[in-house]
Formats: structure tokens, C-alpha cells, sequence
């Protein structure tokens, strides 16, 4: 970020970003060993998918929705919500009996907010993301097929609708950004970007999770988009967001599977 000349405010922001939310999981981890975990109701899930309409209800009228201004601060929705999002869809898809309605209305509820917003990149993730959560899914395959068409196809829209964000140096170019940085600055960051991919994959197998394997395969499909600079690479390029939902999906996971720790 320094390399790139992005002002020191966001610099020290997203380090104060980053470190509170490590310390709050862990607090949170310690708490929730001493308390039962507690199974989300499935409104949980609809709540957390009308919340990715909350841009396009309360911003601007450009034509990219993809932040909540609160107190002069810019909040990109879609990576706060979507990892927790893709684990909550998995319990509800796993559930017997199912609840092939729920999934569906959540499915149509997030596909047509990432359309409308619109945000190709984080649909895209979303629909491959989708793929291991369906496949081990309790719905029957009509459902299942028809939950992956639905996410393919507002993933293709999106891709077809004009984007009119350029890319930041900082933010969708942070590789491009290392790479013209030194020599050792790319490999470090590819490093870095794997280790969360790794960890979740790994996870995935112990736990026997589709759905944490679908998390694991959204940030690995937005870490292979970045070379088209279309979306803020997580963890890496700014932005609280990313950070933000990365830590609230490790303590979901860390509350429901007490051996992922």
C-alpha cells in the first residue's frame, strides 16, 4: 500500500482494522467454549441476504452500489456477509428435512443484489462457491440444479453489465502493485494469499465441511480474478470489508466447530 502510494490514513486503518478483529475472535472463541453453540435460525440467513440490498436502497445515484456510507466511512457489504453467508446456506441445505424455499429466496435475494450492484467478481465467487455446498446438499436435484443455474446466470449478467469503477492501484492492482514493487514483494503477497485458501481447504477436509470447502473456494476464485482487477483482493488490497467478514466467518466457524481451533 505504501509502495502505492495510498494515503497513511488507510494504511494505519486497515492495521487497526485488522487487529481488533483478530482480538475480538479470539475473545469470542474463548467466551463461546464456555456456552453451548447456539443453531441460527434460519430468518438469520434471509436477514443477512436482504442485507446486501442495503446499498443499492440507500446509495447514490451512480450507477455502482456496493458500499454503506456510515459516518463518513465506506463499508463494502458484499465480503462482510457472503463468507458467513455461504455457511449459514450450507446448515440450511443440509438440514433434513431441507429448506429448498429458504435456499431458493436467499439464492434470488443475493443473485440479484450482486447484479444490481453490480459486482461480477464477488457473483462469480459466489456461484463457484455454491458448487460443493449443492452438491452435499439434502435438496432434491431439481432444487439443486436449479440453485446453480440461478447463481451462474446472475453471475453471467453481471459480467455483461457495465462496470464504471477503475481500478486502484492499492485495491484491485495490489499485485500489480507488488509486483512493481521488488522482487520479493509478488511471491510474498501470492504466499500470503494462499495461506487462507490452504487453511480453509485443509480445514474443510478435517472438519468434513462442504460448506467451509465453499469458503475456501470464494477467495480462491476472487484471488484468481485479481489479475483482472475487478474486485478488492481480501486480505490483501484495502478495504474493511474483506477483513471484516473473513473474522466474523473464522468465528462462526471456530462457535460451531470447537475442534477447528
Amino acid at each position: 500500500m505504501i509502495g502505492a502510494s495510498a494515503p497513511q490514513v488507510l494504511v494505519v486503518q486497515q492495521a487497526v482494522i485488522a487487529s481488533m478483529s483478530a482480538a475480538a475472535v479470539l475473545l469470542y472463541v474463548h467466551w463461546a467454549k464456555l456456552r453451548p453453540a447456539q443453531v441460527l435460525s434460519p430468518l438469520a440467513l434471509l436477514a443477512i441476504a436482504v442485507v446486501l440490498f442495503w446499498p443499492t436502497l440507500t446509495g447514490s445515484s451512480t450507477s455502482v452500489h456496493r458500499w454503506l456510507n456510515l459516518f463518513g466511512f465506506r463499508l463494502y457489504v458484499a465480503p462482510v456477509v457472503l463468507p458467513l453467508l455461504l455457511l449459514l446456506w450450507h446448515q440450511a441445505l443440509s438440514r433434513r428435512p431441507p429448506l429448498p424455499a429458504l435456499a431458493i429466496l436467499c439464492a434470488l435475494l443475493v443473485g440479484m443484489a450482486l447484479l444490481v450492484q453490480p459486482d461480477a467478481a464477488q457473483a462469480t465467487a459466489l456461484a463457484i462457491a455454491s458448487i460443493p455446498i449443492l452438491g452435499f446438499s439434502s435438496c432434491n436435484l431439481p432444487v439443486r440444479l436449479f440453485l446453480m443455474a440461478l447463481l451462474l446466470l446472475a453471475a453471467l449478467a453481471a459480467w455483461q453489465t457495465p462496470d464504471l469503477l477503475h481500478p486502484v492501484p492499492y485495491v484491485e492492482g495490489v499485485f500489480h502493485a507488488a509486483g512493481s514493487f521488488s522482487p520479493w514483494a509478488l511471491p510474498a503477497a501470492v504466499v500470503a494469499a494462499l495461506l487462507p485458501v490452504g487453511a480453509l481447504t485443509w480445514l474443510a477436509r478435517r472438519q468434513a465441511s462442504a460448506g467451509i470447502f465453499g469458503v475456501a473456494l470464494y477467495f480462491a476464485t476472487l484471488y484468481l480474478l485479481a489479475p483482472l482487477q475487478t474486485t478488492p483482493v481480501p486480505l490483501l488490497g484495502f478495504g474493511a470489508g474483506p477483513i471484516l467478514g473473513y473474522f466474523v466467518m473464522v468465528a462462526h466457524i471456530a462457535r460451531h466447530n470447537p475442534n477447528a481451533v
